[in-house]
């Protein structure tokens, strides 16, 4: 998804207290996980800043730091640097190692990767557009943040096709750039 993405047109600007207590309302809301934590992400005492780009695409951003980004008015996607230091902000999918390169190429999850690989699909049951994390049998970290385009008992049933979008992966033009 951010493959090919132009961080140079990045407009930002920093959010009044209104505004940053609707966004974090909403990201908890979201992600009640992230409800003990929100001041800490976000502390009072810290600029959040709002990068706009081309297409919608908005960043939310503490001290040069992208957090999460979004699209118009969808869901908050945390980055996979947020995601690495709370792995278990998202459900998790798990594929297997030869499905690694293509997805960092920007491929979509199918089907059938997440139901041949033992326990790749999560114990609880996943609604269809979920933000969720795609992580490597063995590995600890994710290395994708997807969105679900079936439920877990949908992608058991027809077993064939994308089952997650690719939305951001490690070494994605977000995952590499940087705010000064």
């Amino acid at each position: 998804m951010f493959c090919k993405w132009n961080p140079q047109n990045l407009k930002r600007n920093v959010l009044k207290s209104s505004l940053r207590r609707k966004i974090q309302k909403a990201i908890v809301q979201q992600y009640p996980a992230l409800e003990s934590l929100i001041t800490t992400l976000m502390p009072k005492k810290k600029k959040l800043e709002v990068g706009k780009a081309e297409n919608h695409l908005q960043f939310y951003i503490i001290e040069s730091t992208i957090l999460f980004f979004r699209w118009r008015q969808g869901p908050f996607y945390p980055t996979l640097k947020l995601l690495h230091q709370i792995p278990s902000l998202l459900p998790i999918y798990y594929v297997d190692g030869g499905a690694v390169r293509p997805i960092m190429g920007g491929a979509q999850i199918m089907m059938k990767g997440l139901t041949k690989v033992p326990n790749g699909l999560p114990k609880e049951s996943i609604p269809a557009q979920k933000v969720v994390a795609i992580v490597c049998i063995g590995k600890k970290n994710a290395f994708t943040i997807g969105l679900t385009e079936h439920s877990t008992e949908e992608i058991k049933l027809i077993n064939n096709g994308p089952g997650i979008k690719n939305i951001h992966s490690i070494n994605d033009g977000l995952w590499k750039f940087e705010i000064h």
